[in-house]
């Protein structure tokens, strides 16, 4: 498990909408038995600084900052990406949704 680290969402019922589970708790936390996570969505509008745009196969993903959420360590099982190339993005919006700037 490693910060930025992209996992399948592993909810039946929401794996359509929100295909992706993005990691974004640091490395320094890594024997905390939960791990914050964003969603990604899919067909979802993005509010500019708060939802970056994650691109991971050809498919737009919005990064849903504002529905992060703690779950736990089981349930994220194999990372398929990582998306460390996007942590500024990230990093900003967790700013913007914290801050307002």
């Amino acid at each position: 498990m490693a910060q930025f680290d992209l996992y399948p969402n592993p909810h039946q019922e929401s794996a359509e909408a929100i295909p992706y589970l993005l990691e974004i708790q640091n490395d320094l936390h890594r024997l905390l038995s939960t791990r914050v996570v964003i969603p990604l969505a899919r067909g979802q509008k993005a509010i500019r600084l708060l939802n970056p745009v994650i691109t991971y196969r050809d498919e737009y993903l919005v990064a849903m900052t504002e529905q992060m959420v703690s779950v736990p360590r089981e349930l994220l099982t194999r990372p398929v990406a990582n998306l460390s190339r996007y942590r500024n993005e990230i990093v900003d919006a967790l700013d913007f949704l914290v801050n307002g700037f």
